[in-house]
């Protein structure tokens, strides 16, 4: 497999993760939604990164992925300043699953602040692949990407 097949596996299964995050969230699944939209964005990222030529970092850490894709001029630092907090998605999706590993992140959050936190995790998520969409778009590379960022989920818009 060329790392350009690879990169587009990875960020056609980040779109189908997205897909999945949104179906999770309108079922009122906040564990779910924010696991898969974590997924999302890491697997967006890496397939940028083997787009680009380079090896991803062996992390599922969306910040330090991202920091990569910067220091090997892929995103610059106002691409990355643009999505929002980063290290919050991954932190987010491990508060919600399993509270008692979460690392002095609190309590368990109740429905309510759940569904409000999947929602920001997808919301974050959807910015993500639809930076990483108009990248690969413009390297080449259309995966539909942007069909994924404007789904209407829930009575509402991806973006609104």
């Amino acid at each position: 497999m060329t790392p350009r097949e690879a990169a587009k596996g990875w960020l056609r299964q980040a779109r189908n993760d997205l897909v999945h995050a949104r179906w999770s969230l309108q079922a009122g699944h906040a564990d779910w939604a924010c696991l898969a939209a974590h997924h999302a964005t890491e697997k967006a990222l890496k397939g940028l990164t083997l787009d680009a030529g380079h090896r991803p970092l062996a992390t599922s850490n969306p910040a330090l992925l991202a920091v990569d894709l910067m220091e090997l001029g892929v995103l610059d630092e106002a691409d990355v300043a643009g999505l929002g907090n980063l290290d919050d998605l991954a932190a987010t999706a491990l508060r919600i699953r399993d509270p008692e590993r979460a690392d002095g992140l609190g309590a368990a959050p109740d429905a309510e602040r759940a569904d409000t936190l999947a929602r920001r995790a997808v919301d974050l998520s959807e910015r993500v692949l639809a930076l990483v969409g108009a990248i690969a778009k413009g390297r080449g590379l259309p995966l539909g990407l942007e069909l994924a960022t404007s789904h209407v989920v829930a009575g509402r818009s991806a973006r609104g």
